[in-house]
């Protein structure tokens, strides 16, 4: 046996293509049972706001397993604290709701948008120190309504 790091598109495919058979075929839940054979990429996209036509910040997400993930959060340094992030936070709830989600996904870290959560309302569901070493990662959910 041969063991490898590798950054081949072919391995990461085949090994992607064949989760996706096995969880099709063994997920309990209609989520799984309803798939097609095929794997669906990741869709990386977007919520971004603008001022005077120029971008003051934003949220980077993904769809993944019915939830939406929020991958990136940027706000300007001149934009903090005017409610840039909580209206773009709120848009992606209603995107979430309107695609029938489960909920909200980020991590963050201490030096970051702890706070900000908190006050979106997310649910702490973990803190992960030494990661970085040094930091403190922390991962949030938001469920949504339906």
């Amino acid at each position: 046996m041969k063991i490898e790091i590798s950054n081949k598109n072919e391995n990461y495919q085949y090994i992607s293509r064949e989760l996706h058979r096995y969880n099709n075929e063994n997920g309990n839940t209609p989520y799984f049972k309803n798939r097609n054979d095929e794997p669906k990429e990741k869709e990386v996209f977007g919520c971004y706001a603008f001022e005077n036509g120029k971008i003051i910040g934003g949220m980077v997400v993904y769809e993944v397993l019915q939830w939406l993930q929020i991958q990136k959060t940027f706000i300007s340094k001149e934009c903090r604290g005017k409610n840039v992030g909580t209206d773009i936070f709120k848009k992606l709830e209603e995107y979430a709701k309107q695609k029938e989600l489960v909920g909200i996904r980020v991590e963050t870290l201490d030096f970051q948008a702890k706070g900000f959560y908190e006050k979106m309302g997310c649910e702490l569901l973990y803190e992960l120190k030494d990661c970085p070493r040094g930091n403190i990662e922390y991962g949030f959910v938001k469920y949504i309504e339906s």
